[in-house]
């Protein structure tokens, strides 16, 4: 399987994992694209949401 965004080849492989579903459309995603998603969401949140947990988040 391909990861859809960065195209590359995705290393053990769990539909479970690197699976996710958009408006009922499945789309396979490695996880080091699904790492830099949660890191940019916890961004997002952290702006929303300036609590010292998310701050903390954010930094990692």
């Amino acid at each position: 399987m391909k990861c859809k965004l960065c195209e590359k080849e995705i290393e053990n492989y769990s539909q479970e994992f690197n699976q996710l579903v958009i408006d009922n459309s499945k789309v396979n995603i490695c996880s080091n694209c699904l790492t830099k998603i949660a890191k940019w969401q916890t961004k997002n949140f952290a702006k929303f949401f300036p609590t010292k947990a998310m701050k903390r988040l954010q930094r990692k």
